[in-house]
């Protein structure tokens, strides 16, 4: 039964009995500006437990349940995935991403009451947030982030409903996330890729010694297999490397599950490169013997000194499908098949221009324009 009774001069409290059979007594109250507010207030939680909505419910915040996704279900969601890629960082983003959102003012707001009004000002302030940029001036959160933030906050409230019974509906529904990125159309050259490995020290044939060089070795290698950063960070040492139709192959793994990388021979022999060198600075099983972010801090310190700080680390990945894929002889599924993404995806890593083809042998081009 609920209770209204004067609080303080002009406030007022709203008293509700919650039915726990392991504590006695067990009450839930709230001060508000109006009688009238207190009862309604009282009336909706009645309806609630009369609904049978769990006392967990009643009880827990927006910022509890993101932190307990975090907890319990980041680290083991697409359990099949997790035990092939075997990567932290990923694991690690989600994380502090679900940790950084409950300590925003949403993560005070009572579960049960939560609206898609309330997610619409978190995303509008998002967007209108700086950040701090070490050595540079700040930059407003960009789209990019907010939607990835929508997205995890969407699969925690749809797992608040379908799994934990906390909500019968998400307030998700109709919240629009904002507009994506631009989409980018830089991707390094070749002359950049070289420029940045003698800035940081690297010299192919040789293994690294200080901490530049190893994230030298690391961008030579994302640059020649064009996989993902994180999955080259994440690969165990015991990776197998095997001869296959003449050639060398090393399987990855991917969001898109596992696959097999062909190596050039420059990539052959950075790989085996790296083995001789992990065997002897990283006797703990890791294929690295630095964590991800120190081979991006000296990216970034690099890019900024040599005038490149328009490009990131995923550029290179968009660098070497432009190179493939320019190349003559590769079809658009031979090449899907290499980077492990749909066609349709390849579009996005593909940032070349017509003018920047070579040439059709004259038999080809005449064909065409009869064709014509």
């Amino acid at each position: 039964m609920a209770q209204i009774y004067s609080h303080t001069p002009g406030k007022w409290r709203a008293s509700v009995s919650i039915p726990d059979p392991m504590k006695k007594n067990r009450r839930m109250t709230k001060v508000f500006d109006s009688e009238a507010a207190a009862e309604t207030w009282a009336k909706k939680q009645e309806l609630l437990i009369r609904r049978g909505v769990s006392v967990e419910t009643l009880s827990m915040t927006f910022g509890d349940a993101l932190t307990r996704y975090a907890n319990e279900v980041v680290p083991v969601r697409k359990p099949k995935q997790r035990a092939q890629v075997a990567s932290p960082v990923t694991i690690d983003k989600a994380q502090k991403r679900l940790y950084r959102i409950a300590r925003y003012p949403i993560g005070q707001i009572q579960l049960r009451d939560l609206t898609a009004n309330d997610l619409m000002d978190y995303r509008d302030c998002r967007l209108l947030e700086h950040v701090a940029l070490k050595g540079q001036t700040s930059r407003m959160v960009s789209p990019g982030a907010v939607r990835r933030e929508m997205g995890e906050i969407g699969s925690v409230l749809t797992y608040c409903v379908q799994r934990w019974r906390l909500l019968a509906i998400s307030p998700m529904r109709g919240v629009k996330p904002p507009d994506a990125n631009p989409p980018r159309t830089t991707a390094p050259t070749m002359d950049q890729v070289a420029a940045f490995v003698e800035a940081l020290g690297f010299i192919e044939g040789r293994e690294p010694e200080s901490t530049p060089q190893w994230a030298g070795l690391f961008l030579a290698l994302t640059d020649e297999l064009g996989t993902r950063a994180h999955e080259l960070w994440g690969m165990p040492k015991d990776q197998p490397l095997f001869e296959s139709h003449g050639c060398l192959m090393v399987a990855d793994q991917s969001k898109t599950g596992t696959r097999k990388l062909r190596l050039t021979d420059r990539a052959a022999r950075l790989w085996r490169l790296l083995l001789r060198a992990s065997a002897k600075q990283s006797p703990d099983g890791q294929l690295w013997p630095h964590v991800y972010a120190t081979y991006f801090y000296h990216f970034r310190k690099q890019s900024r000194r040599l005038g490149l700080d328009y490009l990131t680390v995923h550029d290179f990945r968009a660098g070497t499908v432009t190179r493939i894929g320019s190349t003559p002889g590769w079809t658009p599924l031979q090449l899907a098949a290499f980077m492990g993404h749909g066609v349709a995806m390849l579009g996005r890593y593909f940032r070349a221009d017509a003018a920047d083809f070579p040439p059709l042998p004259p038999a080809t081009r005449q064909g065409a324009l009869g064709a014509a």
